[in-house]
């Protein structure tokens, strides 16, 4: 279950559409591979001192973030509240 999530799918239509859309992006840097699991943002490929690969993310209102790096099994949540 937890490899299905985690599987890209975008075909490359999609995957060209999302790395437009998302080029300018401050979160990663210049180049890297995206792609959209089922539960949020992929990152296709290592970024040293960064993020691994298939490290999924997702981001919302109000303040809500989580990011999920597979490789470490390392799960983190920030919940903020706007105006603090």
């Amino acid at each position: 279950m937890r490899d299905e999530i985690i599987r890209p799918q975008l075909n490359a239509l999609g995957r060209v559409a999302l790395m437009r859309w998302l080029e300018k992006d401050p979160s990663l840097p210049p180049g890297t591979r995206k792609d959209y699991g089922l539960g949020g943002l992929l990152v296709l490929h290592d970024l040293e001192g960064w993020q691994g690969k298939k490290t999924m993310s997702w981001g919302g209102t109000p303040d809500l973030s989580w990011v999920s790096e597979h490789a470490w099994v390392v799960v983190v949540v920030v919940v903020g509240q706007a105006g603090c």
